[in-house]
């Protein structure tokens, strides 16, 4: 399992600078065993969509956060977590939407810097249960937001060729559709963020001793402990 999942991560790393958001996720999808596969998800309402999509970005952003504090610097870590509380804080949901993306955007870059075969051997020695647990959850959390986005972006494809092909559609729903197309460019912000880190993510698998990897978008994101 974990031979497979690091040769699909590795794939994705090599291409994510060129590569499509939505061709990356395919890519892993197809490449690694226990992430899913079938058909693409049905076109479903717009509000759905956009509640799918907001919560595959929240568990990216809290996923990356969690895992910069395990393998690169708790004070960013902290520094992140307090932006993040004053982005939810915003009243005005265009400001909020853009704070919010800018930590996970923050967050990741950092994440990329990170020496992952170095600090997994650091790790590996001196990693407490507690840590352990802590980064194989992380792994597990961006693991099953990676099936959420595929999902999203299927579903939003599906919602904008419908529309493109109802007038009447575009006409009534023209408003909630550029929501969608916002979100769907947030997708790609997204999977190029973890197209970033994902060559180090079978490093931290072994870390947290991550036995299994989600199968489905239904599968429950495990819980951080503080």
């Amino acid at each position: 399992m974990k031979k497979h999942f690091a040769a699909a991560l590795a794939v994705i790393a090599i291409s994510g600078a060129a590569a499509p958001a939505t061709a990356q996720i395919g890519a892993l999808k197809a490449r690694v065993p226990g992430l899913g596969g079938g058909a693409a998800a049905a076109p479903g309402d717009i509000d759905s969509f956009l509640a799918t999509t907001q919560q595959a970005e929240q568990l990216t952003r809290v996923s990356a956060i969690s895992l910069l504090e395990a393998v690169s610097s708790k004070e960013e870590a902290t520094r992140l977590r307090d932006l993040l509380k004053a982005a939810e804080a915003k009243s005005d949901p265009k400001e909020r939407e853009a704070a919010l993306r800018q930590v996970t955007a923050d967050a990741a870059a950092q994440l990329a810097a990170v020496d992952f075969s170095a600090k997994s051997k650091e790790l590996e020695a001196k990693a407490t249960e507690a840590e352990r647990r802590k980064i194989g959850v992380a792994v597990y959390n961006l693991a099953l937001a990676i099936l959420m986005d595929k999902q999203a972006v299927d579903q939003g494809r599906g919602l904008l060729q419908s529309a493109g092909a109802n007038p009447m559609a575009m006409a009534s729903g023209g408003g909630k559709l550029l929501k969608v197309k916002d979100a769907a460019g947030a997708i790609s912000g997204q999977m190029g963020n973890l197209a970033r880190i994902s060559a180090g993510l079978p490093k931290l698998m072994s870390v947290g001793k991550l036995a299994a990897l989600p199968t489905s978008t239904t599968d429950a994101p495990r819980a951080i402990a503080d």
